[in-house]
């Protein structure tokens, strides 16, 4: 909901930890990693099992990439504020328990979701959507979007969202 709420982008190394990405490879790996991937095709296996052969071949390159370079995720002094002040059921619950902490980073925090005016804000002032959000957060990052429009749909909140986009 941190994410979805603050707008905080993850960049390289945090997209992996963050839960988005699957593996991570260093940009000077991408052309031996391509240049496998097409010997690769020639492979009798990758006829059979080409899931597996491209999860190899990934596995091997993403491990490789881990050795070089082993910085941790940026929120990590920060997950156990996260998880305490943004399991809310609302965007009031959400800014009482980053008020409530008053520490440097919650008040930043709270200052920059004060200073957001989009649909994100608005939606969630919507009875019950955080919680559906999070009890379907398992069905994967690419589904969320999806939910998101039948939610807004099915609170009559399609005009707003209409409007925030432009459309």
């Amino acid at each position: 909901m941190y994410l979805a709420l603050t707008g905080h982008r993850l960049k390289g190394r945090d997209v992996l930890h963050g839960g988005i990405a699957t593996h991570l490879i260093g940009k000077e790996k991408i052309p031996s990693l391509l240049s496998e991937l097409t010997e690769s095709c020639d492979d009798p296996i990758m006829k059979k099992d080409p899931h597996y052969v491209v999860k190899s071949i990934l596995d091997k390159y993403h491990k490789e990439s881990l050795n070089i370079d082993d910085r941790s995720f940026s929120l990590t002094p920060h997950l156990e504020l996260i998880d305490k002040c943004f399991s809310g059921g609302s965007v009031e619950d959400i800014q009482m328990s980053l008020l409530n902490d008053g520490s440097d980073w919650s008040i930043n925090q709270l200052q920059l979701l004060s200073k957001m005016v989009s649909i994100r804000i608005i939606v969630t002032y919507c009875r019950g959507l955080l919680p559906f959000i999070n009890s379907h957060f398992h069905l994967g990052i690419i589904h969320l979007p999806i939910l998101f429009i039948l939610v807004l749909w099915t609170h009559n909140l399609s005009n707003i969202f209409i409007e925030c986009c432009g459309l």
